[in-house]
């Protein structure tokens, strides 16, 4: 009897966690196409893309004109701070797996997918590392604010790398 309602529990979690990352990727795809931003995550998924399909190296001059030509197409039109892909080779193990996305909206709803999800793993642990017992309603409240706060809302429309780096903190 243990045996199968531990199953059914685990079905269950499944489920909602599909149900959940779906969700996520929907509203995420719904965003992307209304929104002209997410140029941060196409610099580093261009650069490595030069540097691993087209065998540039991703930190000269002509490949960040390259690049810069490819955001202009995409839309950027502030060309007063050009983007420049200067992250260390390091930091490149982020982003390498945005590169079996060949259309660039496509990185861009999986890296904000990605985010979003980040963002919630951030919050349940910083609940489970607090041990906060509060009403739930007040969960829901604080997750929203999680996630549409400037703080998180911001590098979810830049395509920032800076909420994977809070998780790592």
């Amino acid at each position: 009897m243990y045996a199968r309602s531990s199953r059914v529990k685990l079905a269950l979690i499944i489920a909602v966690s599909i149900l959940i990352v779906f969700l996520v990727y929907l509203g995420s795809s719904v965003l992307v196409k209304s929104t002209l931003n997410g140029f941060d995550v196409l610099t580093h998924w261009k650069g490595i893309q030069q540097l691993f399909q087209l065998n540039q190296d991703p930190y000269t001059n002509s490949a960040n004109a390259s690049l810069n030509q490819f955001l202009g197409t995409l839309g950027k039109q502030d060309d007063s701070q050009p983007n420049r892909f200067d992250n260390p080779l390091f930091a490149i193990l982020v982003y390498a797996p945005l590169l079996i996305l060949k259309e660039p909206q496509s990185a861009r709803i999986v890296w904000m997918t990605i985010n979003v999800l980040l963002l919630g793993m951030i919050g349940y642990s910083l609940f489970k590392t607090f041990r906060l017992q509060k009403p739930f309603w007040l969960l829901v409240v604080l997750g929203i604010y999680v996630i549409f706060g400037f703080s998180s809302f911001w590098p979810l429309l830049t395509g920032s790398s800076s909420i994977v780096s809070l998780l790592f903190l």
